[in-house]
């Protein structure tokens, strides 16, 4: 396992941003018609 410096992180704010989120994750279903 690698770890991660978070003060020179790319995507520092990324992480502080989702992190603060009680579920960071969703989702959704859709139809698509192909013909």
């Amino acid at each position: 396992m690698k770890i991660i410096d978070l003060e020179n992180w790319n995507r520092k704010e990324h992480f502080e941003f989702f992190s603060k989120m009680k579920s960071p994750y969703f989702g959704f279903t859709t139809e698509v018609e192909c013909t």
